[in-house]
């Protein structure tokens, strides 16, 4: 039997927008598919994740954004880009947002989301997304970009 408790995943927006780390198990797998996710965004670079777990089930979209870790920092631009994509699968059906751990990367594509088409002043998704998703922590610089966006 698969313990659905200990896969978390975070409704951003019930039954459209969800967030979380990577999916590791298939386990995690079958959280999702219990709860009637079928789009997954992974933020991720294909060396932080296994992308072979998910089945055929899901619609994949990918778009690699860096972290704290990276040289290269994400700008307003990217961020667009990947709302572009989020925008679509949202769209169609409800969807996974992830990263490796759901620390930096999700949260601030979240609050993108929030800020951009949910028209959340910035500092209003940001405590939200702190209040429902205690990991959320973005770079200060991530922040700053959601006022160009």
């Amino acid at each position: 039997m698969v313990d659905f408790k200990k896969h978390n995943i975070c409704w951003v927006l019930i039954d459209e927008l969800a967030l979380g780390a990577a999916p590791n198990s298939l386990g995690f797998i079958e959280t999702l598919k219990k709860n009637n996710i079928k789009n997954v965004l992974t933020l991720c670079d294909k060396k932080e994740f296994n992308y072979d777990l998910f089945d055929d089930y899901f619609q994949k979209e990918s778009y690699f954004i860096p972290d704290h870790r990276s040289r290269d920092k994400i700008n307003s631009l990217e961020i667009c880009k990947v709302l572009g994509i989020l925008e679509k699968q949202i769209s169609d059906a409800p969807t996974y947002v992830h990263c490796l751990f759901s620390i930096e990367r999700s949260p601030l594509i979240c609050m993108a989301y929030l800020v951009k088409y949910k028209k959340y002043p910035v500092q209003i998704a940001l405590d939200y997304l702190m209040s429902i998703h205690p990991k959320t922590n973005p770079l200060d610089q991530q922040i700053e970009l959601l006022y160009q966006i």
